[in-house]
C-alpha cells in the first residue's frame, strides 16, 4: 500500500496567560466568532468523553450556590472568580483566561488558540469524583484539583477531507507529561475535517491538585493528521504555551 504524506511545518506559538481579569468585552468577542462555539465551556469539554454509564446523570446545585453574585451558567465562564457546576457535580471555577487569538500555519491545516483558561475544580460528591478520575485516567485523585483548557478552532485548507490525530502530548514545564490516557482529554482525536472547512475543539489537561500550581508555561505537540486512513502527515505542530 503506498504512503503518501502531506508536509507539516513545526511552529511554536508564545501564549502569556496573565493572572488579571481578562476584560468583558475581550471574553464576549471570542465568543461572537462565527467559527466559535459559544458553547464551548471547560464543562462541555469534559462532558464530551462522559462514559454513557454517567451521561445521564443530571446535578443541579443548590439555590444557595446559584444565588451567588460570581455564579454563571457553564456557557457564560468568561471572567475570573465566576464559578459553574457540570451535570455530574463538579463545582469549576474560572482562575485566568486568555482570549487573544494566535494561528499558525501548518501544512493544509491551520491552527487558532482562540482560549485558554486555568479552572479550579471541585468534586462535590462522589460520581463528580469517580468521572474525574476516569477521564484523567488518575487514581485517586484528591476532590479538589487544577486543569487548564486549550480552544482551538482548525482549518483544512486543502482538497481532501483529513481525521485529525489529535494531541499527542502536553508538557508542562515543571517536567510533568500529560498524553491521551494519562491525565489528557482531547475532543479532537479522531474527528473528520472536511476540505476547506473548519471546526473548533479542545483539549484538558490535569495540573494536579497542588494550591495555586506553579506552571509557567506548556509545550503541546499534535499527532499526525490522516486520509482514508492511509496518507498521514510526518509531521506534528508545536505549540509553546507561556502561562505566568
Amino acid at each position: 500500500m503506498t504512503k503518501k504524506s502531506i508536509l507539516f511545518v513545526s511552529a511554536i506559538v508564545l501564549i502569556t496567560l496573565s493572572g488579571c481579569s481578562t476584560s468583558s468585552n475581550q471574553g464576549k468577542k471570542a465568543d461572537t466568532d462565527p467559527n466559535f462555539n459559544a458553547n464551548q465551556s471547560a464543562t462541555n469539554v469534559a462532558l464530551s468523553t462522559t462514559s454513557s454509564s454517567i451521561s445521564s446523570t443530571s446535578f443541579t446545585p443548590s439555590r444557595t450556590e446559584t444565588n451567588r453574585k460570581n455564579y454563571v451558567q457553564p456557557s457564560q465562564l468568561f471572567h475570573p472568580g465566576e464559578f459553574t457546576y457540570d451535570q455530574v457535580g463538579t463545582r469549576q471555577q474560572l482562575l485566568k483566561m486568555r482570549t487573544k487569538h494566535h494561528k499558525i500555519q501548518s501544512g493544509p491545516l491551520s491552527y487558532t488558540i482562540t482560549r485558554v483558561r486555568v479552572i479550579k475544580n471541585h468534586a462535590v460528591n462522589q460520581p463528580a469524583l469517580n468521572y474525574a478520575e476516569q477521564q484523567f485516567n488518575a487514581k485517586p485523585l484528591a476532590r479538589t484539583y487544577y486543569t487548564v483548557q486549550l480552544s482551538f478552532l482548525v482549518q483544512n485548507h486543502s482538497s481532501q477531507d483529513l481525521v485529525l490525530g489529535g494531541v499527542k502530548q502536553l508538557k508542562l514545564s515543571n517536567g510533568v507529561t500529560l498524553a491521551p490516557n494519562q491525565q489528557l482529554s482531547d475532543r479532537s482525536a479522531g474527528r473528520i475535517i472536511r476540505s476547506h472547512k473548519s471546526l473548533t475543539t479542545s483539549a484538558l489537561g490535569l495540573l494536579g491538585s497542588q494550591t495555586n500550581p506553579k506552571i509557567t508555561s506548556a509545550t503541546i505537540r499534535f499527532n499526525p493528521a490522516f486520509h482514508h486512513q492511509r496518507a498521514s502527515t510526518p509531521k506534528s505542530n508545536l505549540l509553546k504555551l507561556k502561562i505566568q
